[in-house]
């Protein structure tokens, strides 16, 4: 897919024209790239060690998806997890970039920003942390963030395979257990309609919340039993994604 534009002329412009691309493609086939999705998934996504020798290892994103932080700004427990994974694997791959993706989406604080701010107080070189403050749902996320390594990081757009000397370029998406189908068929959606050849993986960022649910809901009954509310919640939070990869958003 080319998309006629330039980042110089307007970036929202094309950002949008990425997102727009993405959506009318998940629309028209809201069942495509689920295997993609599901092999990425089984192949629990860390890369293996980095060569050592200097130019001959792969170039390496690692792009972490954002929750909503607390309304002071401060690390829900979903949203720790994900800096903590994102960290853990800055420091094991020394030349892996970082995308932190996500806007201000419950409050006034954007997601990315708040990463951002998290990684570099870690230790993490802020210049290799590439931030995208827009982006609302997970759609987003991945059109947004292939719209800014089309600008920032056009390199690793172009895979740099064998012909460069180097292994294929990876791409790994760090987000929590029960967001890893969808967000990874988003991102090989993208991937594949944007023509950026790397290779998918995942990453896992355990210990958060699986869900987020109203102090109002009411507890969930099955037969004769009360479901606790954590088991309610993964329940249920399993039940939205799946309903969300159905309907190809």
């Amino acid at each position: 897919m080319s998309l006629r534009h330039s980042f110089k002329d307007d970036p929202q412009q094309m950002a949008a024209l990425h997102r727009d691309a993405l959506m009318r493609y998940l629309r028209q086939a809201p069942t495509q790239d689920v295997d993609e999705a599901l092999r990425a998934l089984a192949a629990n996504a860390e890369p293996e060690p980095e060569p050592l020798s200097s130019g001959t290892e792969p170039l390496h994103l690692l792009v972490v998806l954002g929750v909503p932080p607390r309304p002071d700004g401060q690390l829900t427990e979903g949203l720790r997890a994900r800096v903590n994974k994102a960290f853990e694997l800055a420091h094991k791959y020394p030349a892996a970039k970082i995308v932190v993706t996500g806007g201000a989406v419950a409050n006034r604080y954007a997601e990315a920003e708040v990463m951002q701010r998290e990684l570099i107080a870690w230790g993490v070189d802020p210049r290799r942390i590439l931030v995208e403050n827009r982006a609302r749902i997970t759609l987003d996320n991945a059109a947004y963030t292939l719209a800014l390594l089309k600008r920032d990081w056009p390199d690793f757009c172009r895979g740099s395979g064998a012909e460069g000397g180097r292994p294929p370029a990876r791409l790994t998406v760090v987000s929590e257990p029960y967001h890893g189908v969808r967000s990874l068929r988003h991102f090989a959606a993208a991937l594949k309609i944007f023509n950026v050849h790397v290779e998918l993986r995942y990453a896992p960022a355990r210990g958060g919340s699986q869900a987020m649910l109203s102090d109002m809901h009411k507890p969930l009954r099955l037969g004769d039993t009360w479901l606790p509310r954590p088991m309610q919640a993964h329940l249920e939070r399993t039940i939205e994604e799946q309903r969300r990869i159905v309907c190809g958003w």
